[in-house]
């Protein structure tokens, strides 16, 4: 996996309550019928064959900040702090872009990040995702999304998930 640039931060069109990450050559143009976290209380959610992940959000229609991040290596673990969530997947790829958005909304990242053949390890964590907006504007959440090449993985889906158990909720 190699990029034109490592980072990128943008503000994502969710739609029905996720947005879509898209990894490849095709023309993507997801549905709820993809990949859905929200069937099983899940913060993200791969389709193998599509090298589709779609991330449930607390947000049903707006927008909300994501960075996402290209690493040759997994990256350490973010301290919990005010971490809501952190789950991590695993899709096929072909190569190709990045795409992100919803539905129609579907973009390419400004400087494409370009993919080789084989495994892709994605880590999605979520701040805020239960936090109610302060104002009818912006929303409170934000994604943090790290990418890296997965040597020798298993056809299985690994997930891991982390929860920040405030006290009192």
């Amino acid at each position: 996996m190699q990029a034109t640039r490592s980072e990128t931060r943008r503000r994502v069109h969710v739609q029905g309550a996720q947005f879509f990450l898209a990894l490849g050559d095709a023309d993507v143009a997801p549905s709820r019928a993809d990949p859905d976290p929200w069937r099983h209380g899940q913060l993200v959610a791969a389709s193998h064959a599509a090298g589709l992940v779609a991330v449930a959000t607390g947000v049903g229609d707006g927008q909300v900040g994501v960075r996402l991040r290209l690493r040759p290596e997994p990256p350490p673990l973010t301290p919990l702090g005010e971490l809501d969530e952190a789950e991590e997947v695993s899709v096929r790829t072909d190569g190709g872009v990045l795409l992100l958005g919803s539905g129609a909304t579907m973009r390419r990242i400004e400087h494409p990040v370009e993919t080789r053949d084989g495994w892709v390890r994605i880590r999605c964590v979520a701040r805020g995702r239960r936090v109610r907006r302060q104002t009818e504007g912006d929303s409170a959440e934000r994604y943090l999304i790290d990418l890296w090449p997965e040597l020798d993985m298993p056809r299985l889906t690994h997930r891991v998930r982390l929860r920040n158990r405030r006290a009192g909720s």
